[in-house]
């Protein structure tokens, strides 16, 4: 198998994601009241004027979350660290392994940092297809995590404005090719 992979998400999609039961292919939600994610679209960049694209992910490849950390205390002698995540803000007792260097202390750092060593969330490329935005389903909009109990937004409309939030008003106007994976919680 080939080494797991560095994957950006937001701080919704990682609460979505770690809402997604560990091992069940298709994906089932943890709290059935709260969103899951099992699908996530990415720009394909440069757009292209036709097929065919080369994907970032194939089937069958191991991906981890990228997120931004903090690091607060690291304890030399046991190489454990305290460490703060920044989707959920709770500090976290991690251990550093050897192959490690020792984290720098304090603030955030201004990039995502692909620390797959202290997430123990691991996911699985389980689909690759590329495609329209606007080709969205209501239940790709839902399996985007685009779905709340107690909101009265559609899944389509709701991915739209998230959509929109991480890419710009026209983002969305301008239906650009995306790379949909379909991604499955392994641990």
């Amino acid at each position: 198998m080939s080494k797991p992979k560095p994957m950006l998400f937001s701080g919704s999609m990682v609460r979505d994601l770690l809402n997604t039961r560990p091992g069940v292919w298709p994906a089932e939600p943890i709290d059935p009241a709260l969103p899951c994610k099992s699908q996530t679209r990415r720009l394909i960049k440069p757009q292209p004027p036709m097929p065919p694209y080369k994907a970032h992910y194939t089937v069958g490849d191991e991906v981890y979350i990228s997120e931004a950390v903090r690091f607060h205390f690291i304890w030399q002698e046991d190489r454990r660290a305290a460490l703060t995540y920044s989707v959920d803000g709770v500090v976290h007792d991690v251990s550093i392994p050897a192959r490690v260097k020792t984290p720098k202390l304090g603030r955030w750092p201004g990039r995502i940092l692909p620390v797959e060593w202290a997430r123990p969330w691991r996911g699985a490329i389980k689909g690759v297809r590329a495609e329209r935005l606007h080709d969205i389903s209501h239940e790709d909009a839902i399996a985007e995590g685009a779905y709340d109990m107690l909101s009265s937004v559609p899944p389509i409309p709701e991915f739209r404005e998230y959509w929109e939030s991480l890419h710009g008003k026209k983002s969305w106007s301008a239906n650009p090719w995306v790379f949909v994976y379909l991604v499955g919680r392994a641990r």
